[in-house]
């Protein structure tokens, strides 16, 4: 069904792990219910209970494989039909139909589809079950349920419905505080993003303003005028380079939001990834190497994945001195492993504390040579915490070549899935 709605993302994990909880203790209940009517004697309570165990059962499943779309779909149709089968069974007096209210609840929390589809959504069972109420009063009950059981039954089903509600309440009231402090926190990351690129954009405005200030006092030689101009070029594209990666970095926030997960061969990503650099990577002086599992699939935003690696393996091209090798090797896992390694000298123990600091360089002279910032591996980080993943230099000692591991986590935690065939 997720080929039906491309542009709408999956359920955040904590929507995933919420559901798993809600749909995990209603498979719990209804086969303690199952259990409790086999030990009364009652076959068609026993059919019931243990049939929509078995649908709940499929829908943990469902969840677990990531088919999302399915998933919500069954659980929709298993409340609604229970609510309904209840009903007839029993009347309307042990109030077993609101169980449908709790899909209208679960509804709200679907952020992932438009405004239109989730109000259908928690419509549409209030409909059905309102309509059933109207019809099946008139239909004398299969069962018949002393006054007191109806009562204590009523009260139980408003009891669970109100734990429901309040947990709902919760999960809102926990995703606002995670939306808060990530929007402080971006906020705060935003403002020294800023002051560190107005100060690193100092120098070489005034390298420019100062020289080209100074070659105009006076007449003087061509060459002259060539070697201020020459200088003048270096430092506006310092200033071209950082306006750009400025650019990147705010459009990479504004997209943190409307990520697209995809399943993707990654084996193929990786092979047209490396065709892909094979000229720049010429023009460098490296060939780029490829070690991949070839039926390992992943779930995850294709673009910011390549965007990271594509930062590691131009860092590698650009501080792997004496270097002609990048390896890009894959490992299955779990986790998933993605390492980007050159045969360059590798990074002094000393840097390798700040090399994702914001404008951080390893080699200010190189750096100032290459226009070089220190935003790449920054950026790059950054993009893997949106994927749910971590990048970190591994344990490749100084001189043994640089190695950067992008690590994702496990299925349970994360946005992107791992999916072997």
């Amino acid at each position: 069904m997720s080929s039906l709605r491309p542009e709408v993302s999956d359920p955040s994990p904590q929507l995933v792990r919420f559901l798993r909880i809600f749909i995990g203790l209603g498979f719990l209940l209804r086969f303690g219910a199952a259990v409790g009517a086999l030990l009364a004697g009652s076959v068609i309570l026993t059919q019931l209970f243990l049939g929509h165990a078995l649908v709940l059962f499929l829908v943990l499943i469902l969840l677990r494989i990531r088919s999302f779309d399915w998933a919500i779909l069954f659980m929709g149709l298993e409340l609604s039909l229970l609510s309904i089968q209840l009903l007839e069974i029993f009347g309307p007096g042990p109030l077993f139909h609101i169980y449908v209210f709790a899909l209208s609840l679960i509804a709200l929390l679907f952020e992932q589809y438009s405004p239109r589809v989730r109000w259908s959504m928690v419509l549409a069972p209030l409909v059905g079950i309102l309509l059933s109420a109207v019809v099946l009063p008139e239909v004398n009950p299969i069962i018949e349920l002393s006054p007191d059981l109806a009562a204590t039954l009523s009260y139980i089903n408003l009891g669970l419905l109100l734990a429901l509600c309040l947990a709902v309440i919760q999960y809102y009231m926990r995703s606002t505080q995670q939306q808060r402090h990530r929007a402080e926190t971006l906020l705060q990351e935003r403002t020294r993003l800023m002051a560190d690129m107005s100060h690193e954009m100092k120098t070489p405005l005034a390298t420019i303003l100062a020289k080209s200030q100074a070659t105009l006092l006076q007449p003087r030689e061509a060459s002259a005028y060539r070697q201020a101009l020459e200088l003048c070029e270096r430092n506006a594209l310092k200033m071209k380079t950082l306006t750009s990666r400025l650019l990147d970095e705010l459009e990479s926030e504004v997209q943190s939001d409307k990520l697209r997960f995809e399943e993707i061969h990654l084996a193929e990503f990786l092979r047209i990834f490396q065709e892909d650099l094979r000229p720049l990577a010429a023009s460098k002086g490296f060939r780029v190497e490829l070690n991949s599992p070839p039926e390992l699939r992943l779930q995850t935003d294709r673009t910011l994945l390549e965007a990271i690696l594509q930062n590691l393996v131009i860092n590698a091209f650009e501080h792997a001195e004496g270097g002609d090798r990048v390896e890009i090797s894959v490992v299955a896992g779990p986790p998933v492993r993605i390492s980007v390694c050159d045969n360059g000298p590798g990074v002094a123990e000393e840097l390798r504390r700040h090399l994702f600091e914001p404008f951080f360089r390893g080699d200010p002279a190189r750096g100032q040579a290459n226009a070089n910032l220190g935003l790449g591996l920054s950026i790059a980080q950054k993009n893997a915490h949106r994927l749910s993943a971590e990048l970190r230099l591994s344990g490749a000692k100084e001189g043994e070549g640089a190695c950067f591991e992008l690590i994702f986590a496990d299925l349970q935690k994360n946005s992107s899935a791992v999916i072997k065939r």
